[in-house]
């Protein structure tokens, strides 16, 4: 639960409390960390794909935007990241990644 505890303390969101766009485009990751914040009451929207948090942007607000910072597309998670801060500035971005160091990515 650790993942989770991360999410409340960086959004400051209480469990039950904030609505989340996780990006992933490893179908695994996005399941499991799809299941680990709903079970902490979270409402998620999960997309797969950049073109898919974009349409999930445009039908409602967000609290939190999780995003992979190797997505395989369109440059990646960062610049996706402070393209959906102009769109919604109120929403925590918070960028994913399974690498250890900078030199790995």
């Amino acid at each position: 639960m650790v993942f989770a505890a991360a999410i409340v303390l960086s959004c400051r969101l209480m469990p039950g409390r904030g609505r989340i766009l996780l990006i992933d485009d490893e179908p695994s990751l996005l399941l499991t960390y799809s299941l680990i914040l709903q079970r902490q009451a979270f409402d998620v929207v999960p997309a797969p794909t950049l073109a898919a948090a974009r349409a999930a942007m445009q039908a409602g607000a967000f609290h939190a935007i999780l995003c992979d910072l190797n997505i395989q597309a369109e440059g990646g998670g960062l610049p996706f990241l402070q393209e959906a801060q102009q769109t919604m500035p109120r929403a925590t971005p918070i960028l994913l990644t399974g690498y250890a160091s900078p030199e790995q990515t």
